[in-house]
């Protein structure tokens, strides 16, 4: 019962061991999943800014064919509409200070970029209706691509960090499984040795408890059988007496054989 006890605790140990261990692990994978998502998200804005940069770069191509005209074209007008719903959306899901500041980002380079996006879209809603606007626009396309390649940039840093800090976790990972399953195998191999010695123990305890009691019935066997003739001498030498004359020799012969 005492043994049962012990492995019964033991066992307890164990679960409790294995359940805090696979707590730790499953934390670190909580926190990889969210490095892989963040290395996702400044992924899809890298591609964000790439698809801008290209449609900057063929606004810019077109306006400088056809510098002799003073209205904007439709293929013109249709990328500066992109273009003012990009600015919205890099500016909107990318570029919002506090969205920085969450993901470790500068929040002053992030009101920076944020500024000068507003600035851009205000002109873009505006550069299509005034005459001089294919020479204004030609010339902040410029500015407004550098800022673009800047931001490209920014974002090409923070993959490269989300990327290294994800590499980290999941090295991280890699040695808390194997060490836990290190710790978890030394334990098993412990509780092992120890349920073998256990039962040996008990193997030998009860041989003995067997050894002790064959002798127990072989003593008594033994003594019964030592008793029996003993108790045929007796009633024996006690018939024959009473045949024998009481003075004469073998009566006191056998009276001293039957006290003995």
């Amino acid at each position: 019962m005492k043994n049962i006890h012990k492995i019964s605790i033991y066992f307890v140990i164990l679960i409790v061991l294995f359940i805090t261990g696979g707590g730790l692990i499953l934390g670190r994978i909580h926190v990889m999943t969210i490095a892989h998502e963040r290395l996702i998200e400044e992924h899809h804005e890298i591609d964000q800014i790439t698809a801008f940069l290209t449609r900057i770069d063929t606004l810019m191509g077109l306006l400088v064919q056809q510098q002799d005209r003073t209205e904007f074209s439709a293929p013109e007008l249709s990328l500066i509409e992109k273009l003012a719903k990009d600015l919205e959306q890099i500016r909107g899901t990318s570029v919002r200070g506090e969205e920085f500041e969450e993901s470790g980002h500068s929040l002053a380079e992030s009101r920076r970029f944020v500024s000068l996006f507003e600035r851009f879209q205000r002109f873009l809603a505006s550069v299509g209706q005034r005459p001089e606007g294919r020479e204004e626009l030609l010339g902040r396309l410029e500015s407004l691509r550098q800022a673009g390649a800047d931001l490209q940039a920014f974002y090409m840093r923070e993959m490269g960090e989300a990327a290294d800090h994800a590499q980290l976790i999941e090295v991280q990972v890699m040695h808390r499984i194997a060490v836990i399953g290190l710790v978890f195998l030394l334990l098993l191999c412990a509780a092992a040795v120890w349920f073998v010695y256990l039962i040996n123990r008990s193997t030998l305890m009860l041989i003995e408890r067997e050894k002790n009691l064959t002798i127990g019935l072989l003593a008594q066997s033994l003594s019964h059988e030592i008793r029996n003739p003993l108790s045929i001498i007796k009633s024996s030498t006690s018939v024959i007496r009473r045949k024998l004359p009481p003075d004469s020799e073998e009566y006191e012969i056998t009276g001293y054989l039957r006290d003995e």
